[in-house]
């Protein structure tokens, strides 16, 4: 950890804030930016759904393998270190994505750009954790969730629009210049900070099984849409005997390289549990399957389908921040859960409508309304949620908390986003994109339960 934590100006923390934030937005949006191009994909490189899939699945699940040891590498080394290299490897990988001439080149370069992303999307929270005042936290954190939330839904009208005037390499192009002015910004604005690195062999025992876990589970849920079921059983014991060897391992561990015994506090576990399902819904409906259903069911263009996200994006732009300052003034009352569960309720309610929607008519219009209405109970739930998370445990466990959940924020996405693409792949079109939607839904549903089984916890602790 940091033997003199210098404390940071309003201006200068600002800064800061837009510059590191710059470069996470940046790092999310290309999370699911080509997932608008994914058709193009499909016929030029002639691979199919599940296989071009991974070229966001496959980006996500290696950033969360980094994000894992975000609290191991914040107390290691400094921030501006750890941007330096993040970031100069994040400009490499946009150079080699832009000039891709075929698949593995490209998916190459994404795995390159998750590497990079799983150390610089954290830094953004770890600046907020470090230097937002106490007070304030649920506003900086509403600003770093809005980030981190809002850019994988903003992704598919991003390559929406660079589609309709150039071609997909322009989508990495494009960001080059905006990813070295973050870097810059943030340059100016970090301070320079005094390390002093505990004593402490890195867990690379911990790091590898936790790595070949997550890896294990999402080629079991990618492995879903086959119709081989011997592998997808063998998938299924082999992560069931993971989990148990990993549990077994981190209990034996002093500094473990990953705090998963802060599960044992049960609040934390329960909101942590409700966050990574609202950001794997989120994900996968914005970010994968609302752009692909307007392309492949409707017949929309890509530029269509990207810009119909817009509008319902501007009101989570609008309202997160908002948000996490009502949060922070209904919380002094005990009352910041019910803007949560509002949120969910809508967003659920929202997705009902969406399911129908995808048996009708050609109705752009409408989808537009609906989506904008999911936004606006998303925007009242999810950064919310993450500060629930975060005020659960102890100020010594900030750095630990944060790694968790952002390791789940990237995670999570990949997996809602194998989950649906598996039903599409195994009940055709338009049936997958229904039955994908019924499932997320269901997740809404949990999500709701989670919390009121959060809030009846505190209840009865407070009695």
């Amino acid at each position: 950890m940091t033997s003199k934590q210098t404390r940071m100006r309003s201006g200068q923390l600002s800064l800061a804030l837009v510059g590191v934030g710059l470069i996470a937005f940046i790092g999310t949006l290309m999370e699911t930016a080509l997932n608008v191009t994914l058709p193009i994909m499909m016929t030029q490189f002639s691979v199919s759904l599940t296989t071009v899939q991974w070229l966001t699945t496959g980006y996500l699940l290696v950033s969360s393998w980094m994000m894992i040891i975000n609290a191991r590498l914040v107390q290691r080394y400094s921030l501006r270190s750890l941007l330096g290299v993040g970031t100069g490897g994040f400009l490499v990988s946009l150079v080699i994505c832009s000039l891709a001439p075929s698949f593995p080149y490209l998916f190459g370069g994404r795995i390159l750009s998750g590497v990079c992303m799983g150390i610089c999307i954290p830094l953004l929270f770890t600046v907020i954790t470090r230097y937002a005042p106490r007070s304030r936290l649920g506003f900086f954190m509403a600003v770093g969730v809005t980030i981190t939330a809002l850019a994988p839904a903003l992704g598919p009208t991003y390559g929406g629009i660079v589609l309709r005037f150039f071609n997909w390499r322009w989508i990495f192009l494009l960001s080059l210049p905006l990813v070295l002015g973050g870097w810059l910004l943030a340059l100016v604005a970090l301070p320079r900070e005094q390390i002093n690195a505990p004593n402490q062999n890195f867990d690379i025992k911990g790091f590898v099984w936790l790595v070949l876990l997550l890896t294990t589970f999402q080629l079991l849920v990618t492995s879903g849409g086959r119709k081989n079921e011997l592998i997808f059983i063998l998938l299924l014991v082999l992560c069931g005997g993971m989990v148990s060897g990993c549990w077994r391992h981190i209990q034996r561990q002093p500094q473990p390289v990953l705090a998963a015994t802060l599960f044992t506090n049960r609040r934390f576990g329960i909101y942590f549990t409700a966050y990574f399902i609202l950001q794997a819904v989120n994900v996968a409906l914005g970010g994968f399957l609302i752009p692909n259903f307007l392309q492949l069911v409707w017949h929309q263009s890509a530029f269509i389908a990207g810009s119909a996200m817009l509008p319902g994006l501007l009101i989570r732009i609008g309202l997160m921040p908002l948000a996490g300052k009502w949060f922070d003034h209904l919380n002094h009352k005990g009352l910041g859960q019910h803007l949560i569960y509002g949120g969910t309720t809508v967003v659920g309610v929202s997705m009902l409508i969406l399911g129908h929607l995808t048996h009708g008519s050609v109705q752009v219009g409408l989808l537009v309304g609906v989506y904008v209405l999911y936004n606006a109970g998303l925007a009242l739930a999810i950064s919310n949620l993450m500060t629930t998370s975060i005020q659960a445990v102890a100020t010594t466990e900030t750095a630990d908390a944060n790694a968790l959940l952002n390791t789940a924020q990237q995670y999570s996405g990949g997996i809602g986003i194998a989950l649906v693409a598996t039903l599409i792949n195994r009940q055709g079109v338009p049936a997958g994109f229904y039955w994908s939607l019924v499932g997320l839904a269901l997740g809404i549903a949990a999500v709701i339960f989670l919390v009121i089984s959060g809030r009846k916890l505190i209840n009865t602790k407070n009695n």
